[in-house]
């Protein structure tokens, strides 16, 4: 529904589901449409991709010891952002300019 119904609040209210869920499936979905930057509904993808990369973030087993622990952290946020620049056709500094 995210990608191929007809109706804009559809698609925006199917990519708000999905982040409610945080349903890891529906990521390959939400950045889709973030490749398209005349997508309506892009706003409400970001949203959601948050919330599913907050949940993967926390489901992930504890490693007990604490410097592993910090590089499986920064290995999965490191994974994680190079996939958002990667989809949102973005990079980090003009973003960064933007919200200075």
């Amino acid at each position: 529904m995210v990608l191929t119904d007809r109706d804009v609040d559809v698609r925006q209210m199917s990519a708000f589901a999905l982040g409610e869920i945080e349903s890891p499936g529906g990521a390959y979905a939400l950045s889709s449409v973030l490749k398209n930057t005349s997508a309506p509904g892009r706003a409400r993808a970001v949203e959601a991709l948050g919330k599913i990369t907050a949940a993967l973030a926390n489901s992930a087993p504890a490693p007990t010891d604490q410097s592993a622990a910090t590089k499986t952290e920064d290995d999965r946020l490191d994974i994680l952002k190079q996939q958002f620049w990667t989809s949102s056709g973005l990079k980090p500094n003009v973003v960064r300019r933007r919200i200075a």
